[in-house]
């Protein structure tokens, strides 16, 4: 291959990266920066590996992926870029990859929060020996901060982003100490009520859409619904701390 050849492969490289560096992505690498290694659980194409490598964010990167087809296509983008000596490859299920201590941060992303909760449970000595842990939920994010709460973890603080016509939070996470927490804590965390980020009046407020959504489905409903009367708790809760806070 000649040096032109090369220079317009890496364009058409960098075009190809440039057009996944989604708000989600760019938000996961701002978490990140700093890291000396940090393991990305889940990494499908290894976009987020790679771009830590290519900006300097992290020292070592491992890219961990329980299926072998996204893992083969991440070894191919990651050689593409030749950054082989930067980011390692590994197959295996949730954290089962890694060994307590080893990743310094731990980024598991793109996924439920249901299934998070179950990645966090069944590799919890590698979870509770990172120092950070980003964790952002395609969906059941209550879940995902119930879970913190009850088992120990510290939710230090939250992110908020947009994509398209949805928002997305990363939770970031450490090991701590079981604390207590209201069912309000689990839909709008402290830290959000306390930091009000970007985004954070119009996440509440799409929470409370869903939430009277939910709830006049319930009501229709032929049987009573088993969570309806902890829906219409929340939703007054979150009503009366919307009117006094003013999320706008």
């Amino acid at each position: 291959m000649t040096e032109t050849e090369r220079d317009f492969t890496m364009q058409q490289t960098d075009r190809h990266m440039a057009c996944h560096t989604t708000p989600r992505l760019r938000m996961l690498l701002d978490v990140l920066a700093g890291a000396r290694t940090v393991a990305d659980i889940g990494c499908d194409h290894a976009y987020l590996p790679i771009l830590l490598a290519r900006e300097g964010r992290a020292a070592h990167i491992i890219a961990a992926d329980v299926r072998a087809g996204p893992l083969r296509r991440a070894q191919e983008n990651i050689a593409r870029f030749g950054l082989t000596d930067r980011i390692e490859t590994r197959l295996g299920d949730g954290l089962s990859p890694l060994t307590p201590g080893e990743a310094e941060a731990i980024a598991i992303a793109g996924m439920g929060g249901t299934v998070i909760c179950q990645i966090l449970q069944q590799g919890e000595a590698v979870a509770r020996a990172a120092e950070l842990l980003v964790l952002q939920p395609m969906s059941a994010a209550p879940d995902l901060r119930r879970f913190l709460y009850q088992n120990g973890y510290r939710l230090l603080r939250e992110r908020l982003v947009q994509e398209d016509a949805r928002i997305y939070t990363a939770l970031i996470a450490q090991n701590g100490e079981p604390q207590h927490f209201t069912e309000l804590d689990c839909y709008i965390s402290p830290a959000l009520r306390a930091e009000r980020p970007p985004l954070f009046s119009a996440y509440a407020e799409k929470l409370y859409t869903q939430l009277r959504t939910a709830i006049s489905g319930m009501r229709r409903a032929q049987r009573p619904h088993a969570r309806l009367e902890e829906y219409e708790m929340l939703l007054k809760e979150l009503e009366q701390w919307i009117e006094g806070k003013d999320i706008g």
